[in-house]
């Protein structure tokens, strides 16, 4: 396995094996026959130029920019901490910016809420739901089974694919009826190609390298404009919060009560209000993920 160097010692980072020619043995377990590090790098198998390269178009192909961008930096930081002075044989490569990071505008979204109302059922409408009220991740929405919602207490704790606990938050009342489909969790693919289908059942197109993230950052973005301070915005949206410092740590409030607040703020949820009238039937039950 591929270790990154760190003040807490040696932390896992990745199994690169069409670089490494590494086994997918999880560190710690003692059955792994070489790893680029051990003992604090004595065991450390130097990697040509030539590898790195072949592993980093591997890994170019298969990889949105920013993640690529990510990989080689910390590919660089590990190469370069382990033999010093080596060169890497790249520099890194360029994030992209605010521009180019998409996003659907509130009428795209609008249309979305609505078509669902119209054409969508089951689990198909929960899923619209969960990714245009709390900006669910793909891997969010893939993870998400009927465990994950409490009808009683109308709440749904949203399975976080990052480094956030899970934890409920609040379903608004008048939704509570597309909630209650029971569902099971399915493949990201599936999740992709519904969104595009019920893209084009609201009048557009997603163009390339648009997804279910670009949903996300539309929820972001209305709630800031709805005047949603940055710090009810990072719980809502399940951020972590130590990137806004100590002081943000330290304030004590109740994330429920936050969401909540959220809640009557959001726009999105404004437009499920105005679209749920067109549901002219409850979501016929399906469990239609295997």
């Amino acid at each position: 396995m591929l270790f990154q160097i760190g003040l807490a010692g040696l932390m896992p980072f990745r199994t690169p094996l069409a670089l490494l020619s590494l086994p997918s043995t999880p560190a710690g377990s003692g059955k792994a026959n070489r790893s680029p590090v051990a003992e604090g790098g004595s065991c450390y198998s130097s990697y040509s130029d030539d590898e790195i390269m072949d592993f980093l178009y591997d890994e170019q192909k298969n990889l949105c920019l920013n993640t690529y961008c990510t990989r080689v930096a910390a590919l660089k930081t590990f190469i370069t901490s382990v033999e010093r002075g080596r060169l890497f044989p790249i520099d890194v490569p360029t994030y992209k910016g605010e521009t180019y990071s998409p996003s659907l505008s509130k009428d795209q979204v609008d249309a979305l809420i609505l078509a669902g109302c119209v054409f969508l059922e089951g689990v198909d409408l929960l899923r619209l739901a969960t990714m245009t009220i709390y900006g669910a991740r793909i891997g969010e929405v893939a993870a998400l089974s009927h465990q994950h919602i409490n009808l009683p207490n109308r709440t749904i704790t949203i399975p976080v694919t990052k480094k956030e606990r899970a934890r409920p938050q609040p379903i608004p009342e008048f939704l509570m009826q597309v909630f209650s489909v029971p569902i099971k969790s399915c493949g990201k693919a599936k999740v992709r190609n519904d969104l595009k289908r019920w893209c084009r059942l609201a009048g557009f197109k997603l163009g390339p390298g648009v997804g279910v993230h670009a949903i996300r950052r539309a929820v972001a973005t209305e709630l800031d404009k709805a005047g949603v301070d940055i710090l009810s915005l990072n719980i809502f949206g399940r951020w972590s919060t130590s990137r806004l410092g100590t002081a943000v740590r330290y304030i004590k409030n109740r994330k429920e009560a936050t969401d909540l607040k959220v809640l009557e703020m959001h726009p999105f949820v404004e437009t499920w209000k105005e679209a749920i009238p067109y549901l002219q039937k409850p979501p016929i039950v399906s469990l239609d993920c295997q």
